[in-house]
């Protein structure tokens, strides 16, 4: 094998080559590394992706390569969050929450779905591209931009609601012209359109924009969701739906040492 490397791609767009050892003559080669994502220029609700790319050189053969299926690691805040519970009016948020992780979920698998198809296609040979695939694909990114639209104007619609209800304490929080959703959704058009025209490279940059923006919509709904707390009076007194990290790190400190 030539070389075996691990490829860590940040929410800006850069990625970072890391050799996992030399070049090794047999058929089968390990390595590992520590992604520390300071050195990334990450922040919170960003999306980080990572593969293996393995080259190798045959005998009277061109050099070949492979990658491994595509990883995503989320971004997320240390600090302790405090989520409005049902009782206090914020089932409306959690349904919010719950719909937008789907869409989350959705997008992750149409995207690694297309990456396969582009290794795929990347080999080459005898059927390495299947039409009826990739169209398939690309019909499952145009299906999950129709439920983005639809759960879009859903939380447009509550959020209008709830700054008529509460005035304007909350207001300023909901940054409008900053809606990512609008954004996913129309990365996920361009998405579906290459996908149409069978091309499967240029469709990933999109679908992981797209898978971006749908973060920082949920990252959004989480720092609503403690504004509406506090502003119904919950303060830092709210409900904890997440131990705090020292609390925890304590609690591992002492079975260690029992």
């Amino acid at each position: 094998m030539k070389a075996l490397e691990l490829v860590v791609k940040s929410a800006a767009g850069t990625e970072k080559v890391v050799p996992l050892g030399g070049a090794n003559p047999g058929a089968i080669s390990t390595g590992e590394h520590t992604v520390y994502l300071e050195d990334l220029r990450v922040k919170p609700g960003d999306v980080v992706t990572y593969y293996a790319r393995a080259t190798d050189v045959g005998k009277g053969r061109r050099s070949t390569e492979s990658r491994s299926d595509i990883f995503f690691l989320e971004v997320k805040p240390y600090e302790e969050e405090f989520v409005a519970s049902e009782s206090q009016g914020g089932s409306g948020m959690q349904e919010q929450q719950t719909g937008l992780e789907e869409l989350i979920a959705q997008q992750k698998d149409i995207m690694a779905a297309t990456w396969k198809l582009d290794a795929r296609t990347r080999r080459g040979g005898a059927g390495a591209q299947s039409p009826r695939d990739v169209r398939a694909v690309g019909e499952a990114q145009t299906a999950l931009k129709n439920k983005t639209e639809e759960v879009s104007a859903e939380i447009s619609a509550q959020l209008s609601a709830q700054r008529r209800r509460l005035g304007p304490q909350v207001r300023g929080l909901t940054r409008p012209d900053q809606d990512p959703l609008p954004n996913a959704i129309d990365s996920m058009g361009r998405a579906a359109a290459e996908l149409e025209r069978l091309r499967t490279a240029p469709a990933l940059p999109y679908q992981e924009h797209a898978l971006a923006e749908l973060l920082k919509a949920a990252a959004e709904v989480r720092r609503r969701q403690i504004a509406m707390q506090q502003a119904r009076g919950g303060g830092s007194n709210g409900n904890r739906q997440q131990p705090d990290l020292s609390t925890l790190f304590d609690q591992e400190l002492r079975k260690r040492q029992a």
